[in-house]
């Protein structure tokens, strides 16, 4: 990974606080520290509490662990919303998109809430989903929104 391509973001809000110069190094020591510069395509993914070995601890099942990643690829940079093209998805809509049955998603995405990496806001159809910014965001900023949701400002665990 190029220094160049490198930023310091916040822990608390996700935002960027300024980018590494030429003559600049960073010295990573930690795992936590490498999660934090981690980046892919000029954005940041932030891994704050967990690592990906430590979806081990959700006790999903094959299936449930394959919806997990079927939802997260359909976060947008800047978002942390799930959405089917630019539009925030209800469960109807992400059913027909993963294909996978109405009823069987949701049981999946109850355990899903259950571990604290989504959340649905709203009622019905106008419903839609976060993925909570402590367990992974892409982009510089976490919304109001998703911080309200998941009582970032607390130690409120994942899974």
């Amino acid at each position: 990974m190029d220094k160049k391509q490198l930023g310091i973001t916040g822990l608390e809000t996700g935002e960027v606080i300024r980018e590494l110069t030429d003559n600049e190094q960073l010295k990573i020591t930690t795992k936590k520290q490498l999660m934090n510069y981690h980046q892919q395509k000029k954005s940041f993914l932030k891994l704050f509490k967990i690592s990906i070995k430590d979806i081990i601890h959700f006790n999903l099942s094959k299936v449930e662990y394959n919806t997990l990643f079927l939802l997260l690829d359909l976060l947008p940079y800047g978002s942390q919303i799930i959405q089917i093209d630019g539009v925030p998805a209800n469960r109807m809509m992400l059913s027909k998109k993963i294909y996978i049955n109405y009823d069987k998603l949701g049981r999946h995405m109850k355990k899903l809430e259950k571990c604290n990496v989504i959340k649905k806001d709203g009622i019905g159809q106008k419903s839609h989903f976060y993925v909570n910014p402590n367990f992974i965001t892409f982009g510089n900023k976490i919304s109001d929104r998703a911080f309200e949701l998941f009582n970032l400002g607390s130690n409120n665990p994942i899974c």
